[in-house]
């Protein structure tokens, strides 16, 4: 036997521990039953495909997956049952009042291509696999000049750790960016994460990915600029338990679209919100069940998708004289088919989080 052979064996033969915490071996993912059936089965459930996103371990070799020792259904752990604490102390000094607006005002699946300066509080985050590859695979917004919010699931993992962001992006094959017309933003610019906050009752094994949301901190505070601009957040009256139901929303994100690939410039698309009980008519199917801390939207050949991650929903509001665009959700998950007739993507409620992010933020 080669020494190839016995190197190879010796890796099928290490004990890892695998996603759930249960013991399990170093394997090739085609010798590993349980988890080929996910890799093959196109109905799996997003509880299921990241699962099997988590079983690849740097401690078995580069494209080694940890193989559960009990080859039975994948279960997901019970939920956390522990509430985390709300409070109002922190005062809304830490949200900007200037937010939610651009500077030339408003104008993916099925999307079009944005403006330079559309959007300016988009942000996109950079992972450094184990082997030191970086990706950009997730979005979020900036939320004041030290945070950016996000979904829980875009945070740093076991094989991939969330190193920084990006933020005044457009193109992403261009440094600065510019227009047709010759009109350029300053460089995009690259801020380290020291902070990473995920949401306490967040379970990634959960089939509904309830309470996907987390916080990142900044580096550094961020001066904004025509292209660097924080989203508002939905603390008034108006923007609060509103009905959802046909409600326009926009998208945005660098995500795969109708070509196939991630799109290098940033893209939009409008979408109707869809009530919560329409939209679980469709994911019972899958067995899961959406709650009042969930927003559908979408369904109609127009959604997010993936690499869209984390980014944003946004609505507008009209205050006085004021219009600007507020964060309605976070983009969470949807079917492995985007844009699909009659199925919503699923976002996070954020008017149901503004009293955690608050306990959360500081100067």
């Amino acid at each position: 036997m080669s020494l190839v052979w016995v190197f190879f064996f010796m890796i099928l033969a290490q004990q890892c521990t695998t996603p759930s915490n249960t013991p399990g071996n170093c394997s090739n993912l085609y010798r590993c039953t349980v988890l080929y059936d996910i890799y093959q089965n196109p109905d799996s459930t997003t509880a299921q495909q990241i699962y099997l996103s988590d079983s690849y371990n740097d401690n078995c070799g580069h494209g080694m997956v940890c193989c559960p020792i009990e080859t039975r259904p994948i279960s997901t752990p019970a939920p956390v049952t522990t509430t985390a604490p709300v409070t109002t102390t922190v005062i809304d000094t830490l949200l900007p009042r200037d937010c939610g607006t651009e500077i030339l005002g408003p104008r993916i699946w099925d999307g079009k291509n944005t403006r330079r300066l559309d959007f300016p509080w988009l942000v996109l985050i950079e992972h450094t696999h184990f082997d030191g590859e970086k990706f950009l695979d997730c979005g979020g917004s900036l939320i004041n000049n030290l945070y950016v919010v996000t979904a829980a699931h875009c945070l740093g993992t076991q094989s991939h750790k969330l190193t920084a962001v990006r933020l005044g992006e457009w193109n992403t094959a261009t440094d600065p960016d510019c227009d047709d017309d010759g009109q350029c933003s300053a460089p995009v610019q690259y801020i380290r994460v020291v902070e990473q906050i995920r949401h306490e009752n967040y379970n990634r094994y959960s089939n509904n990915l309830e309470n996907d949301i987390g916080l990142l901190r900044l580096e550094r505070p961020i001066t904004f600029s025509n292209w660097i601009k924080p989203i508002c957040l939905p603390i008034s009256d108006e923007t609060i338990n509103g009905n959802v139901d046909r409600e326009p929303y926009v998208v945005s994100g660098w995500g795969i679209t109708q070509a196939g690939a991630l799109s290098i410039i940033k893209q939009k698309a409008e979408i109707g919100g869809v009530s919560i009980n329409k939209c679980n008519r469709s994911y019972q199917k899958l067995g899961i069940i959406l709650t009042t801390n969930h927003l559908c939207a979408g369904g109609e050949g127009i959604d997010a998708c993936n690499g869209d991650s984390g980014g944003p929903l946004m609505a507008m509001h009209r205050n006085n004289s004021t219009t600007y665009y507020f964060l309605a959700g976070i983009i969470s998950f949807g079917t492995k088919t985007c844009g699909l007739q009659g199925w919503p993507g699923v976002y996070t409620r954020v008017d149901k989080y503004v009293d955690w992010i608050r306990t959360k933020i500081r100067p």
